[in-house]
C-alpha cells in the first residue's frame, strides 16, 4: 500500500528543528537552489541560480560508507577520513554549522535533475559549459564509484521529502 506523501509549508528554522531530529539514516529527496561557481571573465550568464533535484541519504558516516564502497569493488585497504576542512557537526545529528550558518549533511545517492535559471528563463546547460568550475573528485577514496557527500546550506533548500512528508520551504 502506497500513501501519499503529506505536503507541510515550513520555513527554515521549521525544517532546521525537523532535521536537528532526525534519527537513523533514512533515505529522502531534496531541491536546492544554490549560485554555481562561474567565471566572471566575458560571462552573460552571471547571476544564473541551478536548480538539483537529488535522491540523498541522510544520516551516514562516510568513513563507513567509503569502505563499503570498497568492499563491494574488492579492495581490502581500509581508508581512514580525515578531519572536515570546515563547519562543526553537531554531535547525534546530520547537520553542520559554520559562522552562524547551518548545513544539511548527505550523501548523494543519484541526481535526478538539474536546470539552471537566469532572470526565471532556463538556460540550456551546454551554452553555460564554458563558464562552469568543474568540481573535482575524491582522490582518496581509491574507488570507481565515489562516495559523494555534500553539505546544502538551509536557505538553499526548497522542497525535502522525507519521511512520508514533502515539506515546502517558504
Amino acid at each position: 500500500m502506497v500513501t501519499a506523501l503529506q505536503t507541510v509549508v515550513v520555513s527554515v528554522e521549521s525544517l532546521l528543528a525537523i532535521l536537528l531530529d532526525v534519527k537513523g539514516c533514512p533515505f529522502a529527496s531534496i531541491v536546492v537552489e544554490t549560485e554555481p561557481r562561474m567565471r566572471k571573465t566575458d560571462n552573460p550568464h552571471m547571476g544564473t541560480v541551478k536548480r538539483s533535484s537529488m535522491a540523498i541519504q541522510l544520516g551516514i558516516v562516510y568513513e563507513n560508507s567509503v569502505n563499503n564502497q570498497r568492499d563491494r569493488e574488492n579492495v581490502e585497504e581500509r581508508v581512514e577520513v580525515q578531519e572536515r576542512r570546515w563547519g562543526q557537526r553537531i554531535p547525534k545529528t546530520t547537520m553542520v554549522e559554520h559562522n552562524g550558518s547551518f548545513y544539511l549533511e548527505a550523501k548523494i545517492v543519484n541526481v535526478k535533475e538539474t536546470a539552471y535559471f537566469n532572470n526565471g528563463v532556463e538556460i540550456d546547460a551546454e551554452e553555460l559549459k564554458p563558464f562552469l568550475y568543474v568540481r573535482k573528485q575524491s582522490k582518496t577514496q581509491g574507488v570507481e564509484k565515489p562516495v559523494v557527500l555534500r553539505d546544502f546550506k538551509m536557505s538553499s533548500i526548497r522542497e525535502l521529502k522525507l519521511n512520508g512528508n514533502h515539506y515546502m520551504v517558504e
